[in-house]
């Protein structure tokens, strides 16, 4: 029962949280877990870009990036610093997010063995609904010039 409260209170969270950044900021070339921002506009706005340009005569690149374990790999005193620096996040909110993310153990599973429980103090806490909209919040100041920005996989246009 204490976990479908804690993935309800969560998802709540999480609304409350992509409500405040989408007003704080996140650029136009900012896609996913952001409400009208899905991978297929992701895709269409990278495929017009080099649509046009090709068009209009330009050779035309694109470069493709991909993290390696994104999620698992933020620093979380830098994204709580950045939800606050650069989004405005105070309160209550900020109070449960560094909450959240503190005091996170984690363990591996390999086929049938399971590791001994270690504490955390990296990561957005996988498996759990927060974790790609803080993702977001860690990466968002990424140059414009990468375009579009998805989740985990960015891409930069080279027009010459």
């Amino acid at each position: 029962m204490t976990d479908i409260f804690g993935k309800r209170f969560e998802k709540i969270v999480s609304a409350r949280l992509v409500s405040e950044l989408e007003s704080g900021g996140f650029d136009d070339s900012q896609f996913a877990y952001l409400r009208s921002r899905s991978a297929t506009q992701a895709v269409l706005s990278l495929v017009e870009l080099v649509k046009s340009n090709v068009l209009a005569g330009n050779m035309v690149g694109v470069l493709f990036f991909d993290f390696a374990d994104a999620f698992g790999s933020v620093n979380r005193v830098k994204l709580i610093g950045e939800l606050i620096k650069s989004f405005g996040i105070t309160g209550k909110l900020l109070k449960y997010l560094v909450g959240f993310l503190s005091g996170r153990y984690v363990r591996i599973t390999v086929n049938d063995l399971i590791g001994g429980w270690i504490i955390s103090d990296i990561g957005t806490s996988t498996g759990t609904i927060l974790e790609e909209i803080l993702f977001l919040v860690y990466v968002h100041d990424i140059p414009k010039s990468i375009h579009p920005k998805f989740d985990t996989d960015l891409a930069s246009i080279i027009v010459c």
